[in-house]
């Protein structure tokens, strides 16, 4: 629909002269959609070349003085008031080109324009002499379908994030693919995938029993035997093997009644059986019953039942190169963990054991290329389901366990794969608490493990988060991964490529039937066979499918993403969306909602939670996090970064958390981990001078026979985060509280509290790198146990200055490094005072400390004159000073935040220059404790703390 506007435009000298128009958006009235021109110059004083500007409000002279001398409004003068004098008639009758009686030609309207955000306003051609002596021109304004920007109505934008063929939504396209692939053939809309005969999988013959979880083992004749599993109406004892060669299942019999399960049991506990062939060649199988396991005979197809080994379902049993097979892990039907480990010799019909380091259940294993197992992955808690972190080895050898690198993540429902050279693949898999209560979390992250050195490190990731899947290396080295539980929950079809040279996963070939707890495994011929498993509507599958890898055909991009993806790249905490996913498919997406006290929106910033905060201040809700003091820090962009503990609060407690690192942007805030499987501690955070982060936090290591709860250092580097353990192996250290200060190159200085024992013996330690690099162990201090964290400053000079609680003093001590060691010095020894200090250096490098009083129950704050110390009481209004974080701004002055613990409010100071000026931050009543402090460039306060949940604060 088109509009026609007749508006009247008096252009005394531009359009009658032909010259250039200002430009001009017009309003939507017709006595302001005129263009005006300038006076050229009689009117370029109290007004600035507007028309009129002054006495007549800067209504053109297309009014009721007609072209004449304004002897309304402005008093029958002229212009001689407002406009310095100048009447248009005569003083600017010569000056601009002519009279403002008469116009001569009309042939310039003005350029089009942008209206508003979707319509244009275009001027045209015939224009006309007004009555004023001004040209006027008609007007139409059409709406732009896909907005008007920059004077102009914008085209149709394409469709194609994420896609690479296909309609592009404008009648163009978004690209062809080259034979033998085609638009959508890998099963994913808008992405060039295989055809058939390009990697694409095909039917296979199906199973005679429909089952998940079975017992696989690959016999020596070539086929693929299973046994056992979960079906619909229970657990199942029968058997069956496929032929290659002939294409087809046969019945293997039933494992024998040996143990204590009822024959139609439904408890998942008996889904999970496991075999192995012996040397032998026959077939050890367990895991069905609680203390019974069979042996096999593949050339008779005979069962022989066994009994009387420890009770466990879920085990790991794994062949062993010495032709004995391996029984580790699993759980009792009452939930116990099982530490004893059997080895079985079929020879000798004999059973030997072991212990093994950690109880676990649903493990991974795998055989190193030196005949070791390595064990991993699995639950480590039998009530919650928590996600096993640690490694270790089993050497048949000796017969014994041993501790080995931890991963550097929790996985549970993980995969292993070994490459031909040795290394060892851990893929996928749920990262924190939760398998059984539904909030599992599917990670992406994939980790290499070296058994020439026993250690981790990332590689590349997986397009899609999984669980459940499954990992079988090629012959031509590539891994294949197929299938799983995606990061919604929901049973996925997805299989991916990985290249050992490249360290890159790549979509390839879907599978025809979306599967999880299925088998996985590459035939004598070449294919890969998958069989079995969990449907998405939670049925058991007999399906098969085959496929040959060498020919497949990658398939890129498009890959259906979570809710919980939607909403965290939309910087979305709570809310609902409707957001277009990477597949072009727009959804409703609930984000969450706000706790008690937050708001969605609340904090200006739509979709997070937060509230509106005194005085001016800013306060947003990050979200749900472990509770401990975070670190903070502001970015080159001004913009804060927090780094956090995060846990899942429905677990119920427990030992594992993750290191997360969150940022703010210009919509809100984004998060991601940066390390899992850390100790409940503090965070500290620090940005070098370069501009990189370095975080810090304690875990838990496992040393031959011990474990050490350590400081571990993390740093951004080359893309990713690295860690490193900044501790000697000997003597054990039990870390329990943490600071980092940064030296005048950068180098880190992390100091802890070590817990001796909890009868207040505990030590000051602090850890450096020697000239060679490695990390030495300096002993400061015996302190106390508790107290907090201590809190480290380097000054310029690298000279280190440590502030913290002696308990057993009940004061506050600073610690100063020099050439012979550390010297220290009471500052406070008034009453209970120094708890949870925190040390800042001005300067000058002269110390400024922060601290409670807890017999007072005041914020107190200590400076270094450069010949004493001055202490001051900063807030004595109600039980305050708790977990104070101090700042200081460019000219020396304090900053300090702090909990009000009577009203449990966040509370922050500022020294003036006279007096210290008190400001209630966060009001909301429920908290503001652990906070971190910083300051941007123009010294604007930015606290992260804990007010029932990670809470961010942004001062005026």
């Amino acid at each position: 629909m088109f509009r026609w506007w007749w508006l009247s435009v008096c252009l005394v000298l531009a359009a009658c002269s032909g010259s250039d128009l200002p430009e001009d958006v017009p309003p939507g009235s017709d006595s302001g959609t005129s263009i005006p021109s300038p006076d050229a110059g009689g009117d370029a004083g109290t007004d600035g070349g507007l028309p009129d500007a002054g006495a007549d409000g800067g209504i053109p002279d297309a009014g009721f003085d007609a072209g004449a001398q304004d002897a309304g409004s402005d008093g029958g003068q002229g212009d001689a008031g407002s406009d310095g004098g100048a009447q248009d008639a005569g003083t600017d009758g010569g000056r601009d080109g002519g009279s403002d009686a008469g116009c001569v030609r009309c042939e310039s309207p003005p350029p089009p324009s942008c209206y508003d955000a979707k319509t244009i306003v275009t001027w045209f051609l015939p224009g006309y002499c007004g009555s004023d002596g001004g040209c006027q021109y008609s007007s139409l304004y059409e709406s732009c379908q896909y907005g008007c920007s920059n004077d102009a109505c914008q085209p149709c934008p394409p469709q194609c994030d994420g896609r690479e063929c296909g309609d592009d939504g404008c009648g163009g396209s978004c690209g062809t693919c080259d034979d033998p692939q085609s638009c959508g053939g890998g099963g994913l809309a808008g992405i060039c995938g295989p055809e058939l005969g390009c990697g694409s999988w095909s039917v296979g013959a199906s199973l005679q029993v429909a089952r998940a979880h079975p017992a696989a083992a690959m016999l020596s004749d070539g086929r693929l035997f299973l046994a056992g599993g979960l079906t619909g109406s229970g657990a199942t004892r029968t058997a069956e093997a496929f032929n290659p060669g002939t294409n087809t299942w046969t019945s293997q019999g039933s494992i024998p009644d040996g143990g204590t399960t009822p024959g139609g049991a439904s408890n998942s506990f008996y889904s999970f059986p496991g075999a192995a062939q012996l040397g032998t060649g026959k077939v050890l199988v367990t895991g069905y019953a609680d203390n019974a396991y069979a042996r096999f005979d593949p050339a008779t197809a005979t069962w022989t039942p066994g009994s009387g080994i420890t009770t466990r379902l879920q085990p790991l049993v794994l062949p062993l190169a010495n032709g004995q097979a391996l029984v580790a892990s699993g759980i009792t039907e009452g939930g116990d963990r099982v530490l004893l480990s059997y080895t079985y010799d079929d020879v000798a019909a004999k059973w030997n054991y072991s212990t093994s380091r950690e109880g676990r259940y649903r493990a991974a294993g795998v055989q190193l290329a030196d005949g070791r197992v390595m064990v991993t992955s699995g639950i480590a808690d039998d009530v919650y389901g928590q996600a096993a972190r640690s490694a270790e080895l089993y050497d048949p050898v000796t017969n014994t366990w041993s501790y080995t690198g931890a991963p550097r993540r929790p996985h549970a429902a993980a995969a292993l794969a070994r490459l031909q050279d040795g290394r060892v693949l851990l893929i996928g898999g749920t990262s924190v608490r939760g398998f059984f209560t539904g909030t599992a979390v599917r990670s992406t992250s994939v980790e290499l493990y070296d058994p020439a050195t026993g250690l981790w490190r990332d590689t590349g990731f997986l397009n899609v988060a999984r669980s459940g899947h499954t990992a079988t290396v090629l012959a031509d080295g590539r891994v294949l991964v197929a299938g799983g539980v995606g990061a919604d929950g929901k049973v996925i079809p997805w299989v991916e490529l990985y290249d050992v040279e490249t360290e890159r996963w790549t979509l390839t070939a879907p599978l025809s039937t979306a599967r999880t707890s299925h088998v996985a495994t590459q035939l004598e011929d070449g294919r890969v066979l998958v069989t079995s498993g969990t449907s998405p509507t939670g049925a058991a599958l007999a399906s098969t499918e085959v496929v040959q890898p060498a020919g497949f055909c990658p398939a890129h991009g498009c890959v259906p993403e979570s809710d919980d993806a939607l909403c965290a790249r939309q910087e979305a905490g709570c809310g609902t969306l409707s957001v277009q996913d990477a597949c072009g498919t727009t959804r409703q997406v609930s984000c969450g909602q706000c706790s008690l006290a937050s708001s969605c929106g609340g904090a200006g910033i739509p979709y997070r939670c937060g509230a509106p905060g005194g005085a001016g201040w800013q306060v947003e809700t990050l979200g749900t996090a472990g509770g401990r003091r975070p670190g903070i820090v502001i970015e080159a962009n001004g913009e804060p970064a927090v780094a956090y503990l995060w846990y899942d609060v429905g677990g119920g407690g427990g030992f594992t958390y993750e290191v997360f690192l969150a940022r703010r942007h210009s919509q809100g805030w984004s998060a991601a981990p940066i390390q899992g499987g850390v100790l409940s501690s503090n965070v500290a955070l620090a940005r070098t001078s370069t501009g990189q982060l370095r975080a810090a936090a304690t875990m838990r290591v496992y040393i031959y026979s011990s474990s050490n709860e350590v400081p571990t250092l993390l740093s951004w580097d080359a893309g990713r985060w690295r860690d490193e353990v900044a501790a000697p192996t000997y003597p054990v250290v039990n870390a329990s509280q943490l600071a980092m200060g940064l030296g005048p190159t950068n180098e880190p200085l992390v100091c802890t509290i070590d817990l001796v024992n909890y009868f207040h013996t505990a030590e000051l330690l602090c850890y450096a790198r020697d000239d060679s690099g490695e990390w030495r162990r300096d002993r400061v201090d015996a302190p106390g146990s508790y107290g907090g964290a201590p809190s480290v400053a380097v000054g310029r000079d690298g000279i280190p200055h440590l502030a913290y609680y002696d308990m057993n003093k009940k004061a506050l001590i600073h610690a100063v490094k020099g050439d012979t060691g550390w010297t220290l010095e009471t500052v406070d020894a008034s009453a209970d005072v120094g708890r949870d200090a925190s040390l800042a250096l001005d300067a000058q490098g002269h110390p400024h400390i922060a601290y409670r009083d807890a017999t007072n129950k005041d914020l107190k704050y200590a400076r270094w004159t450069g010949s004493a110390w001055s202490l001051q009481q900063v807030d004595t209004a109600d039980d305050v000073g708790g977990t104070p974080a101090l700042a200081l701004d460019a000219q020396g002055r304090p900053h300090i935040s702090y909990e009000d613990l009577t009203r449990h409010n966040l509370k922050y100071a500022r020294w003036s220059g006279t007096a210290w000026e008190l400001t209630t931050v966060d009001a909301s009543g429920v908290g503001g404790a652990n906070s971190a402090l910083t300051l941007d460039a123009s010294g604007r306060a930015h606290i992260a703390y804990y007010g029932q949940d990670l809470r961010y604060a942004r001062g005026p």
